[in-house]
């Protein structure tokens, strides 16, 4: 292995550490209201059961 491979290996893991478990941070969650007034809940539950198949 070269050192460039080395370099790879360990930002690729640093970029896997940096993942969240849930993608949504506290702006999202302040902005569920506005999202809620302007489209149906059920509409909303829809579309993420679909976005995580």
């Amino acid at each position: 292995m070269t050192n460039n491979s080395l370099t790879d290996f360990g930002s690729s893991y640093s970029n896997v550490a940096k993942l969240k478990t849930f993608p949504a941070d506290g702006d999202a969650l302040i902005a569920l209201p506005v999202i809620l007034a302007v489209i149906p809940l059920i509409v909303v539950i829809e579309e993420l059961l679909k976005a995580m198949r």
